[in-house]
């Protein structure tokens, strides 16, 4: 018998998670620092230490301060001496970012602090850089900010006064710090800025994509390709931009000195993620890459988000059911994937009314393999807080979820694999157990419900837990690019994804100069998001927790 399945629609809009607290705060537009950090006419640099100042026990307690991490960290607003700020918000990371280079929110400035900004002269209406010495009249008339040491910095940390007398405003905390501390923030700030950033040559930006070996061959093939067509197009509409970033280095002109042509690289991982962080490491280190863009996994992506997080590398919209746990500021999903999706389901009005309970437990499917029962325990931890999933045979009376690889009869069936999977093991089980009616809830994960045709068996009610929508005129945007690259691509919804990954990753880069941080690249992805047109198949997409 065929089943026409139905789709849930989750109440909440898809949201891009992977981003840690100081990012969910609000949305920054902090194009207006483009100038400030182009006056600098610094070399292909990014956020980091310099070599000597990375092995600098000041500047690693400077960086701890600045992120929020220091235990001594304390602080108090102007007017409220009694209100400790919590840590998090006091964090210097959470309104100047972690690139240093600031933000606005409405009429409220906040200044870009790092690659020695603060301890040179800075006129902040003008983003001019003074040398150490200003001679009397440089300045033409404006006022100019006085360099910082570190006695000038702690004064501005303690009593929010700045080295000209100025008093900050309300939003500036005032901290309760020693003056080691204060030099320690500053040997960061003058450091924060200052290394060369991986995967960034003198002409060339290097790019890759990730799969993995369990993903078929066919939409690994058509994510690289679709990739490649992409870089290739955006090289060849950029050969006017490197003959002017040659005169650029002649004139010592800024705007087109941060052009490059890109250079896409395919990483395979190959095994169980236990093994991928040594794979992941050695790619890294043969070819070291600017950011990642897009990839496709059906498997737990955590040891790929925990690489990128620990090597500050971006990575943009990975296509997986199965993000990444643990929050983070360098990862992008478009969505929380199966987990997010059973978190809604365990909160619906109808799993509410009839919630497993004991002699009608849930069976949870989420996969075979060694490191599959953990993904089905992580659903069923959602689904009911505290209950322990049960593998093997039957599940016992007492408890509520099973994660047993086969169906035994359960009244209700949540899934992350493929539609036509869970309908093979539905049917393949005994007669006795399949004499009555199911509910399958499919978890789409990071895919839009299948359109293929299955054969569900008798009794079988079957629903969609999705945020997409297949044939959405979401995709017209999409559909239009690769037509007229001459692609057909068989499936449109991971097209779509790959594609948004790649045109996010060069609006982003628009604003940098050629220092290529990354840190503000992904600033600007978060400004740039919600402006940008929808072209899969999910809604507008902005920035939210996982």
């Amino acid at each position: 018998m065929s089943t026409t399945p139905k789709a849930m629609r989750a109440a909440q809009a898809p949201c891009v998670r992977g981003r840690g607290a100081n990012w969910l705060r609000t949305t920054w537009a902090a194009v207006v620092f483009t100038a400030a950090v182009a006056a600098t006419q610094a070399p292909a640099q990014a956020a980091g230490p310099s070599a000597t100042a990375a092995t600098s026990a000041a500047f690693e307690e400077g960086r701890a301060l600045y992120e929020g991490r220091h235990p001594g960290l304390s602080a108090t607003l102007r007017g409220a001496p009694s209100v400790a700020v919590p840590t998090a918000q006091a964090a210097c990371v959470s309104c100047h970012r972690p690139s240093g280079l600031g933000s606005f929110e409405g009429e409220a400035v906040v200044p870009p602090i790092s690659s020695g900004l603060l301890t040179r002269p800075f006129d902040p209406a003008t983003t001019r850089r003074y040398g150490v010495t200003l001679r009397p009249g440089d300045e033409g008339g404006l006022r100019v900010r006085p360099a910082y040491d570190a006695a000038a910095l702690h004064r501005l940390l303690t009593e929010g006064r700045t080295p000209d007398g100025r008093a900050l405003g309300p939003l500036m905390p005032r901290y309760a710090l020693e003056p080691r501390h204060s030099e320690a923030l500053l040997a960061f700030l003058d450091g924060l800025g200052t290394q060369p950033t991986p995967g960034v040559e003198d002409d060339v930006v290097h790019f890759t994509t990730i799969t993995t070996d369990d993903v078929p061959e066919a939409q690994a093939r058509q994510l690289v390709h679709l990739l490649q067509r992409f870089v290739a197009r955006k090289n060849a509409q950029t050969r006017g931009e490197e003959q002017r970033r040659a005169v650029a280095r002649r004139t010592e002109h800024v705007m087109y000195s941060r052009y490059r042509r890109w250079d896409l690289h395919h990483w395979v991982l190959h095994g169980e993620p236990s093994t991928w962080p040594a794979q992941l490491a050695a790619l890294y280190a043969a070819r070291p890459v600017f950011a990642v863009l897009s990839g496709r996994s059906d498997r737990d992506w955590t040891p790929v988000h925990r690489f990128c997080e620990a090597e500050r590398l971006p990575c943009l919209f990975p296509v997986t059911a199965w993000p990444g746990e643990g929050a983070g500021f360098y990862t992008a999903y478009f969505s929380g994937g199966a987990v997010a999706q059973a978190r809604w389901l365990a909160s619906s009005d109808e799993m509410t009314a009839a919630p497993p309970g004991a002699g009608r437990p849930w069976l949870v499917l989420a996969g075979e393999g060694a490191g599959e029962p953990a993904l089905a325990d992580r659903i069923a931890q959602v689904l009911v807080p505290g209950a322990a999933g049960v593998q093997g045979a039957a599940a016992a009376p007492g408890p509520t979820v099973s994660t047993a690889t086969q169906w035994r009869g359960e009244p209700v069936v949540v899934s992350a694999l493929p539609a036509r999977e869970v309908a093979r093991r539905l049917g393949a089980a005994s007669p006795a157990a399949g004499s009555g009616a199911v509910r399958v809830y499919l978890l789409a994960g990071a895919s839009p419900p299948s359109r293929e045709p299955v054969a569900w068996p008798a009794g079988a009610d079957v629903q969609w837990v999705t945020q997409q929508e297949n044939d959405s005129p979401r995709l017209a945007r999409a559909r239009a690019w690769w037509r007229a690259q001459g692609l057909r691509p068989e499936d449109e919804a991971l097209a779509a994804q790959t594609l948004f990954a790649a045109t996010a990753a060069v609006e982003s880069l628009v604003p940098v100069d050629d220092r290529f941080s990354r840190e503000y690249c992904l600033e600007k992805l978060e400004h740039n998001l919600e402006n940008m047109p929808p072209m899969t198949g999910y809604p507008r997409l902005s920035l939210g927790p996982g």
